[in-house]
């Protein structure tokens, strides 16, 4: 009605028609009011009608449901009644109790949306309070921050204290829009037209009411002011975003808390309600299991070790014993053995040694997961058929032991149960076998599906391989969530047995005291047992796509200490202030220097973040100076940048919701597996109990100190008292490697940008910034650090070396490289790189720490397994220039050894060697090859073929490549050509230059006439095709037509004597000699053509004045002379002058055609007609030039881009190509330069690595078990600290390789 108004015919006046107020029309528009003149627009209440229609079926429907006579509805389509109005909150539950039983996705689904939709909303809840930066948006993230502080605590509480609290929510949101709302009369229609038209300021007390509440959302609803067309409108003065905020956001998380409110009043609600307080009952429960884990692992460890000790100990009984018996029949020589002299002992070394051996342990050869999935691949790679590839993935790993099997961890403990098959060991369902056997395609289509029937098997493997490493690293998580899951289960059923009790009057009845169940012990009732066992028994069932999301999902959860840590990195890496640099320090200073960090570590992060967004927040109004300016501070080391708090324009920082998220998540699995009151383990504190007094005997007694340094000094002690050592120093090694290759190939980014160029372009110059090198060396010079202090073993020194590193690093990266590169820290993508990798290297290093270093020390990381993918890694090793020797004298310098320098060299070649040969006796037992087969013709063509395509390619390398350069090699055409005409050898005649318009390139045109005019030519068919061969090596861009102007540039002047002397030769019969010489300018483009182009190159053409020439001669006695007349003009021709068709080189100097000259017999040289000529416009000038001409000459051929006026003399230049400078160092040799060096080197090295038949006895080992040992036992006494033991196995393996007899008698292979 209010947009259709009263009918014209009753003439009703409004009252609000005659008002006249300044922004009375905007107001009447927002209330909606009708008038005849300009009505309200209709189409805005369409959204209206909607609303009104469907809150009308929803009335009927409520109507439906208070009536008795409609209860056939009510049974259909269920209750709209929520459980809190029922009597009875624990009824019986009529849903599926989606929570312990998933049956199927839909079921994970539900969880996820019942479990964690409250976090989702508050999310949203979050990104609308910093979408806009207001007060209200502040008050959002108030709000978000009480709810996610007391997290579970809320959604446990009473149904209808929860939805009174979260009702407030709605109320306050509800609130914002309303008030946002209202406030668009204030700001747009009233406060707008009061500012003046040469604009505000931004910190005036308008904008700052703009920028604290809400702007104009409707600039349309602004009253026009007269005000100039150059001033700006408001909304730009005060915020030139303010048209970006609208009140979606706002209503989008109205929505959802209204539907989380829905949530929050269902029936599904109560099991996630039943779930959450299961867990908080059971929450001691988890951190006795984790501790009982704890103490098996550790059972575990010391049984390996007490394993390890024991075979060592066998090992050196087993030394001593041969060491003693070879020595007892022996006496000249065990008194040499006794020798003080170190050189004597080592080379003592003799047959007597290899007299007895004891029956050595063989390695156990366990096969990882890594290890057996690399044997699949190789092994469906080398399959024939679908069928042996499916048989290789159907494989099971023949040393994988029953306790490290994950499926059989999740299942009960009962020995009645037979063993569950491993998930790798899945095999292919049998539906794609038969079709791949029933189908019979063509041969190509076959080995097409065959391919990628490979690829799909590999696919799996390496699926499988993920699943298996997830649900390894995650199986304490596992254990502990099934063993809860059953107690949560019985708890439930308790509960429904005490409220079935409570129903029929029975008062008897008792609860279980879960604090004395046994929690490592199955129930005996079947209502827990089946639902437990259905569910993890059904896991292999379900596809590997489910196995792999759900392994991923528990490897998540139970590092989700991990999560937290990175997420603190990333919001610090998009930060780069104070306020956010507390996070990672605080990682790498205390945190991950613990096993667990503590519920205080954790309480004082999330109030210190939440503490940080708000600051933020505060500091992001634009009514602050620094955010008032139009101009940003770009100063990296100003105190707004440094501390954080200068304005976003993305204020929505998803760094600091993601860190919000993964806090409060890992606060509630900790919560969950109850490890959030449990300070410490029970174990730890054992652990740490038993050496405190074990070194408080030994110590001596210390002054007593404070509470606070006591407690930071014991806690620094702890790291050096763990039980689970791991070494990690190839992943750190690896981390720093990445950090030097990204300075290398970024250093613009982290040094001063001296002219804009690149390391690269920066050493092509010879020039090495002192920067750059000093960075690399630091660099360099840690990693050496890092390794010494890893080959010593010194805990206490990591420490500080690591203490050290974190703080000079963030001190340099955060506030001194921005005050270099003038760049902040969040704009310098290679530094953020940088730091990224740094801050994996300091988490390794803190694990390294924490952990301790390993015992025992030997080999590479990558000799651990003689795989092929570890063969090649460390080939690859071995190929990087001075790495190994690096390494080795590393070794030798931090290791107590007795061995000298040359010795440790010796023995680390050795080891290297037979580790090589270990690998190759490795694949040969494990593929074996069959005995009179011939060798398959994949291996001869494929190996044997590229060899020998490789072979040839390298003997007619240079010939090829020069052959086919001129494909892309790129033209050389000159820039300047200077040409002189020389009487003698006194000054020139004639001089002028031709450069840009005077040199023109050929046409296809051109070069087609050329080709005709050859054709026609009556000459032998040789010399054609000798033009023809010349003529094919050029394109069109690389042949210039030189025109050069008649008139020479300078005048002409003579002195008397040389004009005598010229004289007086041309009259007698002497030769005189006219040189035509000129000279060719190039520009180089690049310096990498200085070696192969030369800038300026010359040539010259002379024709001599005979005695017979009597014409010439006296046509120059009389212009000498000056006895010619001003009207008279007086020429000579001298013939064959001009060369018209020359070659030019790259670097020697231009040549004439001779393929031409057999062509063009009376025409490839030019008549030069010249004369002196004078001005005749100037009275009694004395002023002279030379003028030349070719005019006359009747040419075969001439080029369109010759100039066909007679006042020019044309020259065609055929410039030869260059190379580009990315190949001139191969093209400055030339043919003869690359066969000389090139080939013959690389034919002498492939001669030297076939030339075998000298290595035989050393490559050739049929049995390397015995000599790894005698290697083995050498690192194992050296380790141990008996040096004498050591001298004498080296000489031991000295004589071994000093006498073939006994090597053969020692690598002999094993009988049967």
């Amino acid at each position: 009605m209010s947009a259709v108004g009263a009918p014209p015919f009753l003439c009703f006046n409004y009252p609000w028609t005659n008002i006249k107020i300044n922004g009375w029309v905007q107001l009447k528009r927002w209330l909606f009011l009708p008038d005849y003149t300009n009505p309200p627009i209709a189409t805005q209440l369409i959204a209206d009608f909607f609303q009104l229609l469907f809150a009308c079926q929803q009335w009927r429907v409520f109507k439906y449901e208070t009536n008795e006579k409609d209860r056939i509805y009510i049974q259909a389509g269920g209750s709209n009644n929520e459980i809190i109005n029922e009597n009875d909150l624990y009824k019986d539950n009529p849903t599926w109790d989606f929570v312990m039983n998933k049956r199927h996705w839909f079921d994970q689904i539900k969880y996820a949306i019942f479990m964690y939709g409250a976090w989702v909303v508050l999310s949203i809840v979050y990104l609308a309070g910093i979408t806009r930066i207001s007060l209200l948006g502040l008050g959002y993230l108030v709000a978000c921050f009480y709810f996610f502080w007391y997290g579970q605590d809320f959604l446990t509480k009473q149904v209808t204290v929860m939805l009174r609290i979260w009702t407030y929510l709605i109320y306050y949101c509800f609130s914002v829009i309303f008030i946002k709302a209202c406030l668009q009369v204030a700001v747009c229609i009233f406060l707008y037209p009061l500012t003046p038209c040469e604009g505000v300021k931004r910190t005036s007390s308008l904008c700052t009411f703009v920028d604290l509440l809400v702007p104009c959302l409707r600039l349309d609803f602004i009253p026009p002011r007269d005000c100039p067309a150059s001033s700006k409108g408001i909304p730009e003065q005060c915020d030139k975003s303010a048209t970006d905020a609208s009140l979606f956001m706002d209503g989008f998380c109205l929505i959802c808390l209204l539907l989380q409110k829905r949530i929050f009043g269902s029936y599904y609600w109560e099991h996630i309600v039943a779930e959450l307080r299961s867990q908080a009952k059971l929450a001691s429960q988890g951190a006795v299991l984790f501790n009982d884990i704890s103490r098996q692992r550790i059972d575990e460890k010391d049984e390996e070790e007490q394993q390890t000790v024991k075979k060592i100990t066998r090992s050196l009984e087993r030394i001593k014993e041969q060491l003693q018996v070879n020595r007892s029949g022996r006496k000249v020589v065990a008194a040499l053995g006794d020798s003080a002299e170190h050189f004597a002992v080592i080379r003592s070394g003799d047959y007597y040694m290899f007299e007895y051996e004891s029956d050595e342990e063989e390695d156990e050869g366990k096969q990882d997961e890594a290890t057996f999935a690399q044997e699949q691949i190789l092994q469906v790679l080398t399959a024939r058929d679908k069928q042996t590839a499916a048989a290789a993935v159907a494989q099971k790993p023949s040393n994988t032991s029953l306790s490290e099997s994950d499926d059989q961890e999740f299942l009960p403990a009962s020995p009645i149960q037979p063993p569950v098959t491993p998930i790798t060991t899945e095999t292919i369902p049998s539906s794609t076998s038969e079709q791949t056997i029933s189908v019979e395609p063509k041969e190509s289509e076959q080995s097409q599906k065959s391919f990628f029937f490979k690829i799909c098997l590999i696919g799996q493997i390496v699926v499988d391989y993920f699943i298996d490493s997830f649900n390894r690293h995650s199986r304490d998580y596992r254990e502990v969530s099934r063993k809860l899951a059953q107690m949560k289960t019985q708890d439930k059923i308790n509960q429904q047995q005490e409220r079935t009790r409570s129903q029929i009057n029975i008062t008897t009845a008792t609860t279980i005291n879960l604090d004395d169940a046994d929690p490592t012990t199955p129930q005996n009732d079947d209502h827990n047992n089946i639902p437990i066992h259905t569910q993890t028994t059904n896991l292999n069932e379900r596809s590997r796509f489910y196995r792999f999301f759900d392994s991923l999902f528990y490897f998540i959860m139970s590092r989700s200490e991990l999560v937290c840590y990175s997420a603190m990195v990333i919001n610090h890496l998009t930060s780069g202030s104070i306020l956010s640099i507390p996070l990672p320090l605080s990682i790498f200073l205390w945190a991950m220097l613990l096993s667990r960090p503590t519920r205080n570590y954790w309480i004082t992060i999330i109030t210190y973040t939440e503490a940080m967004i708000v600051v933020k927040y505060i500091f992001q109004f634009r009514f602050y100076p620094w955010n008032a300016s139009e101009i940003t501070e770009t100063n990296p080391l100003s105190p707004v940048n440094i501390i954080g708090i200068n304005r976003k324009e993305d204020a929505a920082s998803a760094a600091d919701l993601f860190l919000l998220l993964s806090l409060f998540l890992h606060r509630s699995i900790l919560k969950q597996l109850g490890l959030w009151k449990a300070e410490t383990d029970s174990v730890d504190q054992d652990v740490s109990q038993s050496i405190q007094q074990e070194t408080s005997q030994l110590e001596p007694p210390k002054v007593k100190s404070g509470y606070f340094l006591k407690a930071i000094i014991n806690f620094y002690r702890q790291p050096q008292q763990s039980l689970f050592v791991h070494d990690v120093y190839a992943s750190l090694f690896f981390c720093d490697f990445i950090n030097m290759i990204i300075v290398i190939c970024f250093y613009s980014q982290f040094g001063e940008r001296a002219a804009g160029n690149t390391v690269v372009q920066t050493i092509k110059e010879n020039k090495v910034p002192v920067a750059f090198l000093v960075l690399l060396l630091i660099q360099f010079i840690l990693i050496i650090i890092d390794r010494a202090l890893y080959l010593r073993r010194n805990v206490r020194g990591k420490f500080f070396f690591q203490l050290f590193q974190v703080i000079g690093v963030h001190v340099w990266l955060f506030f001194v490289l921005p005050a270099i590169t003038h760049i902040k820290f969040r704009d310098n993508v290679a530094a953020q790189f940088w730091y990224l990798f740094k801050c994996i290297s300091f988490g390794y290093s803190s694990t390294q720490i924490r952990l301790g270093y390993p015992k025992r020390i030997a080999g590479n990381f990558l000799m651990k397994r003689f795989t092929y993918v570890n063969q090649i890694l460390y080939r690859i090793y071995l190929l990087i220039p001075f790495l190994l020797e690096l390494r080795t004298i590393m070794d030798w310098i931090f290791t107590n050894t007795a061995l000298g320098l040359s010795s440790w060299l010796q023995l680390e070649d050795i080891y290297s060697n037979v580790y090589l040969l270990k690998c190759a006796r490795w694949a040969e037992q494990k593929y074996p090859t069959d005995r009179g087969v011939n060798r398959p013709k994949i291996t001869k063509y494929g190996v044997g073929g590229s060899l020998l395509v490789l072979l040839i390619l390298l003997i007619w390398f240079p010939l090829l490549f020069f052959s086919f350069s001129s494909s892309f090699y790129q033209p050389n055409p000159p820039k300047e050509v200077n040409v002189e005409i020389k009487l003698g050898p006194y000054l020139p005649i004639y001089q002028m230059t031709a450069q840009d318009i005077d040199l023109v390139p050929f046409t296809m045109a051109d070069v087609k006439r050329l080709r005709d005019r050859i054709e026609s030519l009556n000459v032998e068919t040789t010399n054609k095709d000798g033009a023809y061969g010349f003529l094919r090596d050029f394109n069109p861009d690389d042949i210039r037509c030189v025109n050069l102007f008649a008139t020479s540039v300078d005048l002409w002047e003579i002195s008397q004597p040389i004009r005598d002397i010229v004289v007086n030769s041309l009259r007698s019969n002497v030769s005189v000699p006219v040189r035509f010489s000129y000279t060719i300018r190039r520009y180089l483009t690049d310096q990498d053509y200085s070696g192969d182009l030369a800038t300026v190159v010359t040539g010259e053409h002379t024709i001599d004045i005979k005695a017979n020439d009597k014409d010439i001669r006296h046509a120059l006695i009389d212009i000498l002379n000056g006895t010619m007349d001003i009207q008279t003009t007086i020429n000579f021709t001298i013939v064959n002058l001009l060369p018209r068709f020359l070659h030019v080189r790259p670097k020697a100097n231009p040549e004439e055609i001779l393929a031409f000259k057999n062509i063009f017999l009376n025409d490839y040289y030019g008549n030069v007609t010249m004369g002196l000529n004078r001005t005749t416009t100037i009275p009694n000038s004395t002023d002279v030039w030379w003028e030349m001409s070719e005019h006359g000459n009747r040419y075969n051929y001439n080029p369109s881009c010759a100039y066909p006026n007679r006042n020019y003399l044309t020259m065609i230049f055929f410039n030869d190509k260059v190379s580009p400078a990315n190949i001139s160092f191969l093209t400055r040799y030339g043919i003869i330069g690359l066969y000389t060096t090139f080939v013959i080197v690389v034919a002498r090295l492939f001669r030297t690595i076939l030339q075998t038949s000298t290595t035989i006895m050393f490559n050739e080992l049929p049995n390397v078990e015995h000599l790894w040992h005698l290697l083995l036992d050498i690192y194992l006494v050296r380790e141990n600290h008996m040096l004498r033991f050591e001298e004498e196995f080296f000489a031991k393996l000295v004589f071994l390789y000093r006498s073939p007899e006994t090597l053969i008698r020692f690598t002999k292979p094993k009988s049967e």
